[in-house]
């Protein structure tokens, strides 16, 4: 009976201690100023090896959430063909403004 509740306190304890997954993200948001453009995401060494596109919405803002969980470099390319180099951090949200001028 001692042994049973030991066990039973000891499969409780295990499922109470359960970690649940983090999921680590990089997201990168940002304005071009230029309507329904369309603003692409693409590795730069084979840690990152996808192609991603973003359509800009009417008023020039996109978005991009990609899985990572060490800091990769990736390149942005804008609808005006500016290059943009970026490291994607875990956790980092980074934001790309256009121009003022």
């Amino acid at each position: 009976m001692k042994n049973s509740r030991i066990i039973t306190l000891f499969i409780l304890l295990l499922l109470s201690c359960s970690k649940q997954e983090q999921v680590s993200t990089f997201t990168i948001e940002g304005n071009t100023g230029i309507p329904n453009g369309t603003v692409y995401l693409y590795g730069t060494d084979s840690r990152y090896q996808n192609a991603d596109t973003a359509v800009c919405d009417e008023n020039g803002y996109f978005s991009f959430t990609i899985a990572t969980d060490t800091i990769i470099p990736l390149a942005l390319i804008t609808p005006d063909m500016r290059y943009v180099p970026v490291y994607g951090e875990p956790l980092l949200k980074a934001e790309l403004l256009r121009d003022s001028t």
